[in-house]
């Protein structure tokens, strides 16, 4: 992703596609891949509480990235 504003539409990470059009395909299909498993675990957990940036992580922060498989261990 971006590190900073697309040139196109502005935004960090882009919403337009124009930073993601020389991705390869496997590395686009990473990224369906993820928001589809972040979805999933929000449409189940609809009362989940995260953090916000620097806040002491929350029982659902770990959850969620304990579904993610992708918990950073301690």
């Amino acid at each position: 992703m971006s590190l900073s504003d697309c040139i196109h539409c502005w935004s960090t990470p882009c919403e337009c596609g124009w930073d993601y059009r020389n991705w390869p395909v496997e590395e686009l299909q990473k990224r369906v891949v993820m928001f589809a498993l972040i979805m999933s675990f929000k449409k189940n957990n609809p009362d989940a509480v995260f953090s916000k940036l620097f806040e002491e992580k929350t029982e659902d922060d770990t959850k969620f990235m304990e579904f993610m498989g992708s918990w950073e261990k301690e």
